[in-house]
């Protein structure tokens, strides 16, 4: 039961440090207008804590856990870069210039 809730708690701290990552990053904020403030600490904090949480998982040797951490990064990874911003202009093509 211990495995199972730190593989549980792992995978929401990384999906909770992926949205952070997505926030900030550049090429999502220059599309959207936003402005293109300097966010490189937060970047790479947030790829810090998404990936930290492996950690204790590998150090206890439980490879099923491993196996599930990277099973719903990979789904949730893909979940959240599929999301598009809210303030996208031209996604319905009618504003494409010819």
């Amino acid at each position: 039961m211990t495995s199972l809730l730190l593989t549980l708690g792992s995978i929401v701290v990384s999906y909770a440090a992926l949205l952070v990552v997505r926030s900030v990053d550049p090429k999502r904020r220059r599309v959207t207008g936003q402005d293109a403030v300097d966010y490189r600490l937060r970047y790479t904090c947030g790829w810090l804590f998404a990936v930290l949480p492996l950690g204790p998982l590998v150090l206890l040797g439980n490879v099923a856990a491993v196996f599930c951490w990277f099973a719903a990064m990979t789904v949730i990874g893909w979940s959240v870069a599929l999301q598009r911003p809210r303030a996208w202009p031209g996604l319905s093509g009618h504003s494409r210039k010819k």
